[in-house]
């Protein structure tokens, strides 16, 4: 309820922001991009892996609807320095990792945990997400593809 409830008012502020002029929008979009990368920072929530992972995905499928004609280029470093860090300290971190399809059974062994297939299925796009559900993976998978959208948008604004 509380995650659906932000996810309102962000909707809510940007529709209300793009109506009024489009330099708010703007500075909507960089504000929640630095919010963002407070987020995946060195101590930050999502780094620590702390706080309440639905309100982190919640926050990253809004961003992730976005277009981005122009992204400050510091804050585009150091949000796919960020993200990727995250990402190379989650696969040191996990021991015997297997490449796999995502529908492969999962079951025995903790294999779920292991398994990163579905985050590059994910966000290579060759096979559709298993679920919707707040989890590491959907963590990760949706701060991959947002770093690749801003990436993409910037380098087509260019």
């Amino acid at each position: 309820m509380v995650c659906q409830n932000m996810n309102q008012l962000l909707v809510r502020l940007l529709t209300l922001s793009e109506i009024e002029d489009l330099t708010s929008s703007s500075k909507l979009k960089d504000k929640v991009l630095r919010l963002l990368l407070e987020l995946v920072s060195s101590n930050g929530a999502i780094e620590m892996k702390q706080g309440p992972m639905d309100a982190q995905c919640t926050l990253l499928e809004f961003l992730l609807k976005l277009n981005y004609e122009s992204v400050d280029s510091n804050l585009l470093k150091n949000l796919i320095e960020s993200v990727s860090r995250i990402v190379f300290w989650n696969f040191q971190s996990v021991q015997n990792v297997e490449c796999r399809k995502s529908s492969h059974d999962a079951s025995g062994s903790g294999a779920a945990s292991k398994c990163f297939g579905n985050l590059f299925s994910s966000v290579l796009g060759a096979e559709p997400p298993v679920s919707k559900r707040a989890n590491k993976n959907a963590l990760e998978c949706n701060l991959l593809n947002l770093a690749t959208k801003l990436v993409i948008s910037t380098t087509v604004g260019s």
